[in-house]
């Protein structure tokens, strides 16, 4: 959280789990932050790892999964970045531009 200028407020958390087939272990993590969580499942049998940052702040996300991908030699990944918490503006002028931008979209939708 740090390397991305976002406030740890508790201790990771990391769980191991142990699925009905023996190729369905793994291990979990998460941690909140200020700024809301960053979790990841991992399940080493498989080569695959989920990692989700969900922040209300913005945040360089080609950087964090390049940092993640080296940690992880991950040679193949899929990112998907998603515009979460747009209720929860930071400024008068953002939320204006939500909001005109959200109308005009219901206007074009309602021709």
């Amino acid at each position: 959280p740090e390397m991305m200028g976002m406030t740890k407020i508790t201790r990771p958390t990391v769980l191991r789990y142990k699925g009905t087939k023996p190729e369905d272990w793994g291990v979990s993590g998460f941690v909140l932050i200020a700024e809301s969580h960053i979790a990841i499942h991992t399940f080493p049998e498989k080569g695959f790892f989920s990692l989700d940052i969900f922040s209300c702040c913005d945040f360089d996300a080609d950087h964090a999964v390049k940092y993640v991908t080296e940690k992880f030699g991950a040679t193949h990944f899929d990112k998907n970045l998603i515009t979460r918490g747009r209720e929860f503006p930071r400024s008068l002028g953002r939320a204006v531009k939500i909001i005109e931008g959200d109308r005009q979209k219901l206007t074009v939708g309602a021709v």
